[in-house]
């Protein structure tokens, strides 16, 4: 009767468990892990919205190389260079929803073309994404080493169904370069 018992309380243990665990952004990584693995896109792009990460990295990306960068002054209003960066930033935000959708569409045929493989998550990030995060706003961030001596920080969102989603990445150069460098 004593195992009875200690076997019934294990269970709802684990059952437990296993429900808190499905709530929570490590339980979202393990998904696209499997995802890749199994080169499921849809499973994939429950758990990635590759239209936010992707907008995300237009707009990284149009800061770090825009040779205007730098902060106007109140006096540069009508100067040349600050409307030159007004204009690279109009650009950039109009250059979004294009990235977005050709982000979307190479992410699609990445998962469909067989004889390429695709890039895995290490078993550690779940482990990270359970433990080792920020949250800012309404994102948890969490960091990823990406090759020797860079990382990159992925954030997370919870969306209605409670689902966490990966809508950020960070520094995606470094990612950029890693892929570049396996591929």
């Amino acid at each position: 009767m004593l195992w009875v018992k200690v076997i019934s309380i294990a269970l709802v243990v684990i059952a437990s468990f296993t429900w808190v665990w499905t709530g929570t952004p490590s339980y979202s990584v393990y998904r696209i892990q499997e995802a890749l693995k199994t080169r499921d896109y849809v499973v994939f792009s429950e758990y990635v919205d590759i239209r936010s990460v992707a907008g995300h990295a237009v707009v990284e990306l149009g800061e770090k190389y825009s040779p205007l960068n730098g902060e106007t002054k109140a006096e540069d209003n009508g100067s040349l260079s600050n409307l030159l960066k007004q204009g690279l930033q109009q650009l950039t935000e109009s250059m979004e929803d294009i990235a977005a959708a050709g982000a979307e569409f190479a992410v699609q045929q990445a998962f469909r073309n067989l004889d390429r493989e695709l890039p895995q998550i290490p078993s550690i990030a779940v482990i990270m994404a359970l433990v080792g995060s920020e949250i800012r706003q309404d994102i948890r961030f969490f960091t990823v080493p990406v090759g020797d001596d860079r990382t990159i920080e992925i954030g997370f969102r919870r969306n209605a169904g409670n689902v966490w989603r990966v809508v950020e990445v960070s520094d995606v150069s470094a990612l950029i370069e890693e892929i570049k460098a396996r591929y």
